[in-house]
């Protein structure tokens, strides 16, 4: 008779559904706890922190304006939710990968743990590019939008999501050299198939960059298709002597 523990991961094993929630619910319980007191802890200095990004960020003459009596402490809660979940995101990813982990083959575990590191650190390189380079860019060129006749108003909130959704998009953006790599690894695509389909995967990523940003001034679009476009040459040159 044939061996079929062979076909299993080696820590599977059948366990009632209810143990299986139960598991997950304590799981969920040690990223939410951490969760909720460190957005407490991180929101007496949320002023001061907000404060000084609008500051480092907004050039003087754009000024931010609070359309209602609690938009300024609802941002605050959710910078410090934020501030919050960038904390609790390594326990996140270590409560997840303990709950799939025996459901999994050797080989996929070692995958997943190799992977993690690097597109951590790409995502992190990412976070850093928005807030250096493309948050910048795009507040200097929203400097004209004002006139003598009307002179532009920033609600802080939108400001603050500006920021937040421009510094995630340019983390998963950063994640594409890591993707490449893994196609070419999982024998998915090579080199030559992505060297020929150069012109396709320029168009797309002008597609792409017109589809996840509305920036009204037009400097994140072309930021996010031309940093697109050089990370997949980054991959494709690090395919290439794969």
């Amino acid at each position: 008779m044939a061996d079929t523990t062979r076909d299993k991961p080696i820590e599977d094993k059948e366990l009632p559904l209810m143990e299986h929630i139960m598991e997950l619910r304590g799981r969920l319980m040690t990223v939410l706890i951490p969760l909720i007191i460190i957005t407490l802890i991180t929101f007496p200095f949320s002023n001061a922190a907000l404060t000084y990004i609008f500051k480092d960020l907004i050039p003087e003459n754009l000024s931010l304006f609070i359309y209602s009596p609690i938009e300024w402490i609802s941002l605050r809660f959710l910078f410090s939710l934020v501030c919050a979940l960038a904390i609790t995101i390594p326990l996140l990813l270590y409560e997840t990968f303990a709950f799939i982990a025996p459901g999994l083959y050797p080989h996929e575990k070692r995958f997943i743990l190799r992977i993690l590191m690097p597109s951590f650190l790409l995502y992190l390189l990412g976070v850093v590019f928005a807030y250096y380079v493309a948050l910048p860019l795009i507040f200097a060129a929203l400097i004209p939008y004002g006139s003598e006749l009307a002179a532009s108003a920033f609600s802080a909130k939108r400001v603050f999501s500006l920021i937040f959704y421009t510094a995630i998009w340019l983390g998963v953006i950063f994640q594409v050299p890591l993707l490449i790599i893994l196609g070419v690894k999982a024998k998915i695509t090579n080199y030559h198939a992505l060297r020929a389909k150069r012109g396709i995967v320029y168009i797309a990523a002008i597609a792409i960059a017109l589809f996840i940003n509305s920036d009204p001034t037009g400097v994140s679009q072309v930021l996010i298709a031309a940093l697109l476009i050089v990370l997949f040459e980054l991959g494709l040159l690090i395919t290439r002597f794969m």
